[in-house]
């Protein structure tokens, strides 16, 4: 029923999809950007993904991508495996997890590739459950049962 749900408010133009995409209403649910916030449900052009995902993949043009909290179970990344990648940048990659805890609030939704180990172990290390990533509108439903 969801599925169907989210399909109609998408094919009716919608560019926001229903909110049972919000796992945990107590997490970060919006990112704001320049002059606009993005809300979970939210749907961007992949003309945007590099964008509004920290400069990290790329656009995906004639692609559309919704704003989800992703649980962070499904991430193994932690400090030791970065620090063990980083072997003679291990200060500057634990200064720059510390930079981004610090300012987490601003930091933008992982692409939908996973990629933001950074992000990722941040909002770990502070306690959280979800993080916001993009992800292509073709791929939700199907997290949705």
């Amino acid at each position: 029923m969801k599925y169907i749900k989210l399909f109609e408010n998408y094919s009716n133009g919608s560019n926001h999809l229903d909110n049972s995409l919000v796992i945990d209403s107590n997490e970060r649910t919006s990112w704001s950007y320049k002059e606009n916030k993005y809300k979970v449900g939210d749907i961007i052009d992949g003309s945007q993904l590099d964008e509004l995902s920290g400069s990290l993949v790329g656009n995906a043009p004639n692609e559309k991508f919704v704003l989800v909290q992703q649980p962070l179970s499904a991430f193994d990344d932690t400090r030791e495996e970065l620090l063990s990648l980083e072997k003679d940048y291990q200060e500057e990659e634990v200064e720059r997890l510390e930079r981004m805890k610090s300012n987490f609030e601003q930091t933008p939704p992982i692409p939908p590739s996973g990629d933001g180990m950074h992000r990722i172990i941040s909002a770990k290390e502070l306690g959280y459950n979800t993080i916001l990533m993009w992800k292509n509108v073709k791929d939700v439903p199907s997290q949705l049962y």
